[in-house]
């Protein structure tokens, strides 16, 4: 094996048992850095899932870099939007080899095609110190409370998007914005449009908003696979991207996006 598939190996991401992540023992401490398990992020998330009154229908976790990097989505048992088209989800992530934050963040999943989205005003995140544990739990604890504005904000978008018509120069118009934005690559685009004049689902959108929305979460869900933590990132940037300016200074006002 080359260096460089021995180095695409070590970093690949993975589907992983809750056990198997559960299992990753962290690192020692040093100097200020004071890494938490997995299992302890786990377990925060899943105690304000349950302490704020949600079931969880179903769980995917996923690991890269040896096992370093972690990422987690529960689906719940709280569906919402036009119809009940979407179901409320929310995801952790955490890494013991200091390349980011322990994290929490809620989103949806469109239950007509199984896209994900992560919404930007939702986010809780707390480095590796000492004692970041419990205030990590604090915090969750503090915002979950607030989840069900936040669903009925993320209502409201989706109705906007749904009902909003795109004409074709307008949609290309995003498309080219999407790349100078950094919200997908240009292969992507081609792929985005593509999708959102032949789309793969029925009722998935067709000639609005949310049709692009869909077709571009549809093209995301391979780096869902490869990079969850991107594919949140990426999400967050496409509702800016397609939402006006009126919604999208109302709805970032709610919380102040830690980093």
């Amino acid at each position: 094996m080359t260096q460089q598939a021995s180095q695409a190996r070590a970093t690949a991401t993975i589907t992983a048992s809750r056990e198997t992540v559960c299992s990753v023992v962290p690192p020692s401490p040093e100097g200020r850095w004071n890494p938490i398990g997995h299992s302890r992020v786990i377990e925060i998330t899943e105690d304000a899932i349950r302490n704020a009154g949600f079931g969880v229908v179903k769980s995917d976790f996923q690991m890269s870099h040896e096992g370093h990097r972690m990422f987690g989505s529960y689906h719940l048992d709280r569906l919402f939007g036009p119809q009940e088209g979407a179901r409320l989800v929310v995801g952790c992530r955490n890494s013991t080899d200091k390349e980011f934050a322990m994290a929490f963040a809620a989103g949806e999943s469109v239950l007509v095609c199984s896209n994900g989205c992560f919404f930007g005003d939702m986010v809780v995140s707390r480095k590796h110190t000492l004692n970041c544990d419990a205030d990590f739990a604090s915090q969750i604890a503090d915002r979950i409370k607030h989840l069900p504005q936040v669903v009925a904000d993320a209502t409201e978008r989706i109705d906007f998007l749904r009902n909003e018509r795109v004409s074709e120069a307008r949609t290309h118009d995003l498309a080219c914005r999407g790349v100078k934005e950094g919200v997908f690559i240009a292969a992507e685009a081609f792929k985005i449009l593509d999708e959102f004049e032949n789309p793969s689902f029925e009722d998935q959108g067709s000639g609005t908003l949310w049709g692009l929305h869909n077709a571009a979460t549809h093209v995301f869900k391979k780096r869902a696979e490869r990079n969850p933590i991107d594919f949140q990132q990426r999400t967050v940037k496409l509702q800016k991207l397609l939402l006006p300016a009126s919604l999208r200074e109302k709805h970032s006002k709610q919380f102040d996006l830690a980093t």
